[in-house]
């Protein structure tokens, strides 16, 4: 750890209050001091009036697996300020795990995992997985979710049908080891298979378990586009009827005409905070995002073991029926409109030699040049890839991107998968300077001291992180300095892993990771566990 002060900074707390002028000391990895620090034997930086803040938090993203990747030194993150990250979203944890269905497991989280043989998969349990990271060396500090497909691919497998007694009562034991080895919350992703299979009694009863835990509930809703408010809806059932707080993730919606939806999902937030549930939304800041390629193919298509699947797959008859609904001529996912704009789907990642010409390539470009049908193409492509494979899609409204962000009951998240192959998302590399030079500096669409809080006290506040997110004394020492008048995002979709301007120096516990723009390779970050 650094004995350091920070001088001559202007100093944002992360409560959302206006910027002082001060010095923040560090010492044994917390904060010892705020305001007019005189101290020898400490190193002494002159920031020369930069801005000083809480290390950022990231709410929603998928750490769980590239984390343990020592090919992957994850600097994404920290070279964009974030110290804290939240893993375990979208009902996608990496235990417990269930030997008998270990691969349906791979196959659920593969899109967003190291290569295949770079992961041990020694860890059955959660709180033996979380050893496994304890022991490992991260970069980022590590707060942890337990994902409900997880739990029910570990009981149940890709199974379309409600529980048994025994089943659930299985579940709930999962869940309850997970709460008493620190997890933070129970999240859902309900617009993914084995996700989408559960219904309403089922959440409820696995989030009244996590509620007795005083945790959270994060849901990846059912859908993003036609059926939002229908989803927010189900969310809110889930906040009254199990009591336990609610987190909506990525608010936003999907496909180009919203007929004011971004709207109508604010007001249905403001009006259930109104009645009294403890709901709050994170939102993305680009109007690409991405996941797994595989959520275009009908859920039903996942039933049973992987090799079902694959089986539907190749079957000509079965593929028939599979393609006719991803063109339209059937009920949409949710995680995209029933027809899709082929043109805005691209292709993340692959692990397979043969098809890593494709990468950053959209659908239709793909299908163009092996003159294929776009379904086609995508059935391919997860078969091949064994489902390792991701999109980045270009499918939301600047003007809903900027509704969400502005909104006081929304904060920041990046989403991202966390892989360095192929053509990742662009928000992986730029999201939080973008959020400080797009919207703050340019576009003054928010306050300075209101975008910082959206990135660090009110995560904090929401996921119940303890000594993280402020600036005051005792506080965990994870810090971030910036220079407000360069700070950016330069990533594209078309050249996406290009690290952001203006984040000069980063802190985690204590120590110096990030000095002068530069990452200097240190891991110190830890597994943050509740403590119930």
């Amino acid at each position: 750890m650094d004995n350091v002060i920070f001088k001559n900074a202007r100093i944002i707390d992360g409560m959302g209050n206006p910027w002082f002028k001060g010095s923040v000391a560090i010492e044994d990895g917390q904060i010892s001091e705020v305001g007019g620090v005189i101290r020898k034997n400490a190193r002494e930086i002159d920031v020369n009036g930069l801005y000083i803040c809480p290390g950022f938090i990231d709410v929603h993203c998928h750490p769980d697996f590239t984390v343990l990747d020592r090919s992957n030194p994850r600097d994404f993150k920290l070279r964009q300020g974030i110290t804290t990250e939240v893993g375990g979203n979208c009902g996608e944890s990496a235990a417990p795990i269930h030997p008998t269905n270990l691969d349906l497991l791979k196959a659920y989280v593969a899109f967003e995992s190291p290569r295949d043989g770079i992961l041990s998969w020694e860890w059955q349990t959660f709180g033996e997985y979380l050893d496994t990271l304890d022991n490992f060396g991260i970069p980022t500090n590590f707060v942890p979710l337990v994902g409900h497909g997880t739990i029910r691919i570990a009981a149940m497998g890709f199974d379309n049908r409600l529980p048994s007694a025994q089943e659930l009562s299985q579940m709930r034991g999962y869940l309850e080891e997970a709460m008493q080895a620190g997890a933070f919350g129970l999240s859902v992703g309900l617009g993914y298979a084995p996700g989408a299979f559960a219904d309403i009694d089922e959440i409820i009863n696995l989030a009244k378990v996590a509620a007795q835990y005083g945790t959270i509930f994060a849901t990846h809703m059912r859908n993003y586009s036609e059926e939002i408010l229908e989803s927010l809806n189900e969310s809110f059932e889930v906040a009254r009827s199990a009591g336990i707080p609610v987190l909506i993730s990525h608010l936003g919606v999907q496909g180009t005409d919203s007929g004011n939806l971004m709207h109508k999902a604010l007001t249905a937030l403001e009006s259930a905070r109104e009645e009294g549930l403890d709901v709050n939304a994170d939102v993305q800041v680009y109007t690409s995002g991405g996941t797994t390629l595989r959520v275009l193919i009908p859920h039903w298509a996942s039933e049973g073991s992987l090799e079902d699947l694959f089986r539907r797959l190749r079957d000509p008859i079965t593929r028939s029926k599979i393609k006719a609904e991803m063109n339209g001529q059937g009920r949409s996912t949710g995680q995209t409109p029933a027809v899709h704009n082929w043109e805005n789907i691209r292709i993340g990642r692959v692990v397979t030699k043969s098809n890593q010409i494709f990468q950053g390539m959209s659908i239709a470009e793909i299908s163009r040049a092996k003159n294929t049908d776009a379904a086609e193409t995508v059935m391919d492509l997860v078969l091949e890839e064994r489902c390792q494979v991701s999109m980045v899609t270009e499918s939301k409204r600047e003007e809903d991107v900027q509704a969400a962000l502005a909104h006081p009951l929304t904060m920041v998240e990046t989403d991202a998968e966390g892989y360095v192959e192929g053509s990742p998302a662009p928000r992986q590399y730029g999201t939080f300077p973008r959020v400080l030079g797009r919207y703050v500096r340019d576009k003054k669409l928010i306050r300075l001291e209101e975008a910082v809080r959206k990135m660090t006290s009110y995560p904090a506040q929401t996921i119940k992180i303890p000594n993280k997110g402020i600036i005051r004394e005792g506080a965990d020492a994870d810090l971030v300095v910036f220079n407000a008048e360069t700070v950016i995002d330069v990533s594209t979709l078309d050249d996406p892993k290009r690290y952001p301007k203006g984040i000069e120096y980063v802190v985690v516990n204590g120590k110096i990771v990030v000095e002068e723009g530069e990452y200097n390779g240190e891991m110190v970050g830890r597994v943050v566990r509740k403590h119930n």
